[in-house]
């Protein structure tokens, strides 16, 4: 999981876990994302078998301000008419379609569309516990990362 970084800082300005609260009354950072989102990119490539139990596990999540973008790299199965049908449920998902481009691209333009002050890159295969981003978020607010 990363913190957003924001993309002018002004000259000299690292910020760090303890100037969070600070940061956040910083308009220039704060019209950037959304204070406590986190967006979580799912790069995905003709993954259709797998997507499916990766977008419930994200569902099941208890940290509730959650996007999920998942960015559908040119897939040629099923995956893009899957996504489809999941996006219609309002699974706080959005999805991305671009031409096959590779992992890299696929996360760079998940990050570009997001709008959370942390960001989680999931792989289209993978499964998360329910408290996972609650556990990831808690542990930098807190400075235990």
């Amino acid at each position: 999981m990363y913190a957003r970084q924001p993309a002018f800082p002004p000259q000299n300005f690292m910020p760090t876990i303890p100037q969070r609260m600070k940061i956040q009354s910083e308009s220039w950072l704060t019209d950037q994302f959304e204070p406590e989102l986190v967006s979580v990119i799912v790069p995905t490539y003709n993954r259709e078998r797998w997507i499916g139990e990766t977008l419930d596990s994200l569902h099941a999540q208890t940290w509730t301000p959650l996007e999920v973008i998942v960015v559908d790299d040119g897939s040629t199965d099923g995956t893009a008419k899957l996504l489809e049908k999941r996006s219609l449920r309002g699974d706080r998902m959005r999805v991305i379609t671009q031409a096959n481009a590779g992992v890299s691209a696929a996360r760079n333009a998940g990050t570009q569309a997001s709008r959370g002050e942390f960001i989680i890159y999931l792989d289209s295969d993978d499964l998360l516990f329910p408290e996972a981003i609650r556990n990831y978020v808690e542990s930098l607010i807190n400075g235990e990362s």
